[in-house]
């Protein structure tokens, strides 16, 4: 039995409300979210809603992002940008509601750590070569003051 249903609504309803909850709440599904970022005033509803199954009724959770201990993650939406496109996202988050990056933003951060460690590289070649701080700072962007570090390692 799934611990988790997801709708993603589009224009056309589809008894997300009413039928499909009933239905999922019938087969024992614990979470029901429904992710309506574009037609939850048309609805009258909000843009996410998590609903937890207790007795045999969904009941509404309050808080963003919230946290399903059955899972060991939180859910939540922001405005965010993918591959350019900005727009209200789904996101999971960790037990702490820190925001779990996407592939994209993971591959950014280890790029952006790669190319951190070739300029401190660069750099301390450029010291033990005797190259003054202002030239080093020019070309990889490394401070005096972080330089002094370089150099007391």
């Amino acid at each position: 039995m799934p611990i988790l249903t997801l709708e993603c609504l589009s224009q056309t309803y589809g008894k997300e409300y009413g039928k499909k909850m009933s239905d999922y709440a019938k087969l024992g599904v614990l979470y029901y979210v429904i992710y309506n970022p574009h037609y939850y005033k048309r609805d009258k509803h909000a843009p996410l809603e998590i609903y937890r199954l207790a007795n045999g009724q969904y009941m509404l959770c309050i808080g963003q992002p919230f946290f399903m201990k059955e899972l060991g993650l939180a859910i939540g939406h922001e405005s965010g940008t993918y591959r350019e496109w900005q727009r209200d996202w789904l996101y999971w988050y960790n037990k702490s509601r820190t925001r779990l990056l996407t592939a994209e933003e993971r591959a950014q951060v280890a790029f952006s750590e790669g190319e951190q460690k070739k300029a401190f590289e660069a750099a301390h070649k450029m010291l033990a070569d005797g190259l003054d701080s202002a030239i080093i700072f020019k070309y990889t962007g490394i401070s005096a003051e972080v330089l002094s570090t370089i150099t007391n390692d």
